[in-house]
């Protein structure tokens, strides 16, 4: 029987942090991704083979790659083989995000309830944009930037020139991440500044420049180990190739477009809100008395409503619910505000604008839209929690507080767990992936037994490529197939390991600095298998495959092979 000691409410919380975090680890074995979570490693493995920046690879999401070297280095030295490695990059990333979300959990309980710390590390662990799992920059970026933020907020009311220190550290690796975080750090920056300045504080000007030295440090460290093998003239010949592969607006425009598909899918729902937070601003412009708690009462259950309905709108978009939870933390924020002071509460300057910050960083950075820009939404949750259980609290009875709050909790925490466990990114069903995969990148995943099937068969294509070639020989595969360039042996040769096609225009720019490779992989798939995310960036047949590398290059230099999952092109002279 256990005492009374263990069921106390600490030591329970603390045994649900730890299931938690088992549970997520637990969860990593299930499902595998034929581009994606493959596409960050193997950009990785073109460092440890001695490739640069810029120079050998056109992709415009390039730059976070020196921060997922180690880890290929360290995985490849330890095991002399890539076997394996997409598992261990799904754990290794899980164990960051339990670490970061258990720093979070300690941070935010030694001035918020034990409920509200819990809460905002379960839904933070929970997470993974898109049920993307592995190593990536998007995963990295929202750990990094948030104990960046977590340290800064733990020197809120004590000087600690360590933690500025370390969040200048953290918020320079965020940058690498998406570059578009600078924009953002900028802008904070020359705010604090301005009220060193204006108030004459040295506290101001001290923890900014102690943040700085900490991004400066990472910077020139990130700029020396990049571009010191590389010359000016091959990074200005390599620019155009690769703006040539980023499309977008500007960022007018794309500012412009968040907030518009922010609230695109709340047209209706989001009048609630909307007139909650205009009707209560009136009020505050006014310097009128605020509205009676009858009116309170009621436009915070209309609301409560809104909040329920709108977190289920987009179920299959992890931490789509983070955007309602948010705009619901809004409007509990203003319906108790007698002034603006809370603009300068701690949780909402830790964590409501840095969040909103993030999130136009990721919005300006990806082509997902709102499934990216929820990464920030993310770090809003401790302040949204923060004012929903401060209203309630302030303005209801006990029971009803238990009750308004259980609901709440049990609609972020249910369907966190729905989209961590249920939604696999590019597999089957969770239910079929019961067939354990024993070789390859993708060793010690489950899988469907159909998807296993095909992820055999270009596996023993690549394995027959193997058979023949030596280390120091290339691979080209198109359109896309990043786990075949880790199972292979030899280097990867190759513009761009994102979707590239035999008529793209940066295979000339490419090969005219670059040796042609000694193979050339292309992938073909039914049309049954196209139904897997990502595979269906392949050709559909062996008349498809045409364009002007075909024909000026593979038809004229190459010799053909007929391979289980595609054709094979041999250089001639091999």
């Amino acid at each position: 029987m256990l005492n009374n000691n263990f069921l106390n409410k600490k030591n329970i919380i603390y045994s649900f942090i730890l299931l938690s975090s088992l549970f997520v680890m637990f969860q990593s074995l299930f499902g595998i991704c034929f581009a994606d979570e493959s596409f960050y490693i193997a950009e990785a493995q073109r460092l440890f083979q001695g490739q640069k920046l810029l120079i050998d690879d056109y992709n415009g999401a390039q730059f976070y790659t020196p921060i997922l070297f180690p880890f290929f280095s360290v995985f490849f030295k330890i095991t002399k083989t890539t076997d394996g490695i997409l598992l261990a990059a799904r754990l290794v990333q899980t164990l960051i995000t339990c670490i970061v979300g258990i720093y979070m959990f300690f941070s935010l309980k030694k001035i918020y309830t034990m409920l509200l710390a819990f809460s905002s590390f379960f839904i933070f662990i929970f997470y993974t944009k898109d049920a993307i799992r592995g190593l990536s920059y998007y995963a990295l970026a929202v750990d990094f930037y948030l104990l960046a933020v977590l340290f800064l907020y733990n020197s809120k009311n004590k000087s600690n020139s360590i933690l500025y220190f370390c969040a200048g550290i953290f918020f320079g690796l965020s940058i690498i991440c998406n570059p578009f975080i600078l924009l953002f750090y900028l802008v904070a920056s020359f705010i604090l500044l301005c009220a060193f300045f204006a108030t004459k504080k040295k506290f101001h000007f001290t923890s900014v420049i102690l943040v700085w030295c900490g991004t400066v440090l990472v910077g020139g460290i990130y700029v020396f180990y990049c571009f010191h093998f590389s010359d000016l003239p091959e990074l200005i010949s390599s620019v155009q190739s690769i703006f040539n592969t980023v499309e977008g607006d500007g960022l007018f425009v794309k500012t412009a477009y968040f907030f518009i598909r922010i609230m695109r899918p709340f047209v209706l729902t989001g009048i609630i809100p909307l007139f909650t937070v205009v009707f209560q601003l009136f009020f505050l412009l006014s310097k009128k008395e605020c509205i009676n708690n009858r009116y309170k009462y009621t436009l915070f259950f209309l609301n409560f409503i809104v909040f329920l309905y709108s977190c289920f709108i987009r179920t299959n978009s992890p931490g789509f619910f983070c955007i309602p939870l948010f705009y619901f933390g809004i409007v509990c924020m203003f319906l108790q505000a007698n002034d603006f002071s809370f603009f300068k509460s701690s949780v909402f300057l830790y964590f409501a604008l840095p969040g909103i910050f993030l999130a136009i960083a990721f919005y300006y950075a990806s082509n997902t839209g709102t499934n990216a820009a929820t990464i920030g939404f993310l770090v809003t949750v401790p302040f949204s929690l923060y004012y929903i259980f401060l209203f309630v609290s302030n303005m209801m009875s006990h029971k009803v507080q238990l009750a308004v709050k259980a609901v709440v909790l049990l609609t972020a925490f249910t369907l966190s767990v729905y989209q961590k466990f249920f939604i696999i990114f590019s597999d089957d069903s969770v239910f079929e992936l019961n067939t354990k995969i024993t070789q390859g990148p993708w060793k010690g995943c489950y899988t469907s037994k159909t998807h296993k099937n095909i992820y055999d068969e270009i596996l023993a294509d690549i394995n027959y490529i193997n058979e023949t070639a030596s280390l120091e020989d290339s691979l080209f595969v198109a359109p896309m197939l990043s786990w075949g360039y880790i199972a292979f042996k030899g280097k990867i040769n190759s513009p761009n390991l994102w979707e590239i096609y035999l008529d793209d225009q940066n295979l000339k720019r490419f090969f005219d600095t670059h040796d042609l490779p000694e193979y050339v992989y292309i992938v073909l798939s039914t049309e049954q298998e196209r139904k897997y995310h990502r595979f269906r960036m392949s050709y559909n047949s062996e008349s498809e495959i045409n364009g002007w590398f075909y024909d000026d290059v593979l038809s004229r230099f190459y010799t053909e092979y007929r391979l289980k999952k595609g054709i094979l092109f041999k250089i001639a002279n091999k």
